[in-house]
């Protein structure tokens, strides 16, 4: 049944500082257009929390997404990648609009390894979308951070999936709204809290440093 909500149902989800809904004065176009535009962001109601989905795709099982506070989506996307992918996964990465690709393979724990001084920028950076893979020959399982910062989850193991949501005290949900349903702004962060401000750098800094782990 569909709910009409006559007034602002504000969002709870904590925000990546580099990534929001739009603000008013944001919003291009005719005035009609700005205000229908505003009114749908005004009724955005984005909170934490998870969902799962049975999947008809023999790789995987189930599907899942979340949405996490900002400052908790590094310790989550960590237990998930620990908990539920094997010992050996595959860097995926790309920039806004960009296919992901996979951008090299090693033990699951050295990749986020690598990948942990970084955290504060790939938990808050708007143009970039990164995950961890293990492929096997009949299977997927994927944990993926969308440049809109929600969780998309190909998993197998459903239980340990809503154990480790419950560990962080995050909800099983019917339904969610996600920053990607809405029009939003990207925003740069400051340059003094990232190590790469340039995203395809970046991105070739982790192909190098797994590629040297590789080679070992």
């Amino acid at each position: 049944m569909q709910c009409f909500r006559s007034h602002r149902v504000a969002s709870t989800l904590a925000f990546p500082d580099g990534i929001r809904l739009t603000h008013k004065d944001e919003i291009p176009g005719p005035e009609p257009e700005r205000a229908a535009t505003w009114s749908r962001v005004q009724l955005a109601n984005i909170a934490p929390g998870f969902l799962v989905k049975e999947s008809n795709d023999h790789r995987f099982s189930f599907y899942a997404e979340a949405n996490v506070d900002a400052p908790r989506m590094w310790a989550v996307f960590s237990d998930l990648c620990r908990g539920l992918i094997g010992p050996v996964a595959a860097l995926v990465m790309s920039e806004l609009d960009q296919e992901s690709t996979h951008i090299g393979t090693a033990s699951t724990s050295a990749i986020l390894s690598l990948l942990e001084p970084h955290a504060y920028q790939l938990a808050n950076d708007g143009w970039i979308q990164f995950g961890l893979i293990e492929e096997r020959r009949d299977s997927i399982t994927e944990v993926f951070v969308a440049t809109t910062k929600h969780f998309e989850v190909w998993l197998n193991d459903e239980k340990l999936f809503r154990s480790i949501m419950q560990g962080h005290a995050l909800s099983e949900v019917d339904q969610l709204e996600f920053l990607d349903e809405y029009p939003r702004t990207t925003i740069r962060l400051p340059a003094d809290r990232v190590l790469f401000y340039d995203h395809t750098e970046l991105i070739e800094h982790f192909r190098r440093e797994i590629g040297e782990l590789s080679s070992l």
